[in-house]
């Protein structure tokens, strides 16, 4: 018997790449040079992340919960009693 409720599957649109906060706080910061900065600015990998929404991070829990059911779920409350 599965007690997982039937959730909504919508994903939401794609928001496409954001822009770092990480990378502006960085340009801003008076203890880089500007060689550092001119570096981390033609850095795609700081420069820019990929989004995700809520919706896409509950969808995949959802998937998660279908698949495993009851099992993941006494396998995600082992691993928390591992950490504390």
């Amino acid at each position: 018997m599965n007690t997982t409720p039937d959730l909504d599957r919508h994903r939401g649109e794609a928001k496409g790449d954001g822009e770092s906060k990480f990378h502006g706080s960085l340009q801003r910061s008076s203890i880089f040079d500007e060689t550092f900065k001119a570096e981390a600015k033609s850095d795609e990998f700081i420069r820019r992340y990929e989004t995700i929404t809520n919706k896409d991070t509950l969808a995949e829990a959802a998937k998660l919960l279908d698949e495993g059911g009851q099992d993941f779920v006494f396998t995600l409350i082992y691993s928390f009693t591992k950490i504390y």
